[in-house]
């Protein structure tokens, strides 16, 4: 078998393990995390919960894939709506990463209305990462106000401590 004829099996395999077990996971607080970041206005921007995991497909040698579910609350105190573009929401982590949106909701714009707070999932898949590295959640572009980009912070947060096990 060729290396990406394989490499495309390890693929379906991985993309079938992320949507069974996907409704499976139970969210928990990260391990650690810096808490919710703050823009000037007040909109605020918080990790609440995730799910983490490391995948190795069946029969493969290459390193295992992180599977991470984020729930993120956007609350927004102020009277104009903040537009939240989920998609453009970037997890960074030593070595690369990509997102990767398992259910088409996850993609789609969401307004949160003035004086309220609203919780959405996003889903992220990555080689070679581990559930207990630091990751930092970069919302640079997927928050608008008044429609200008909401300037916040990245967030840091580890899934689990390091030691324990995030394996699936």
């Amino acid at each position: 078998m060729s290396a990406a004829s394989c490499s495309l099996v390890a693929l379906i395999h991985l993309l079938v393990v992320l949507v069974l077990g996907a409704g499976c996971a139970k969210m928990l607080p990260p391990a650690r995390s810096s808490g919710a970041t703050l823009s000037d206005e007040g909109i605020s921007l918080a990790v609440v919960g995730q799910s983490c995991a490391e995948v190795r497909p069946a029969g493969a040698t290459t390193p295992p894939f992180l599977e991470a579910t984020l729930a993120i609350e956007v609350g927004n105190p102020t009277p104009e709506p903040v537009t939240v573009h989920p998609e453009r929401m970037m997890l960074l982590a030593p070595g690369p990463i990509a997102p990767r949106f398992l259910k088409r909701e996850d993609s789609q714009v969401v307004e949160v209305t003035g004086g309220s707070t609203q919780p959405f999932t996003v889903q992220y898949v990555a080689p070679g990462v581990t559930c207990s590295h630091e990751l930092r959640l970069d919302s640079r572009a997927a928050l608008e106000w008044r429609g200008q980009p909401v300037v916040l912070s990245a967030l840091h947060f580890t899934p689990i401590e390091p030691g324990a096990s995030g394996g699936k």
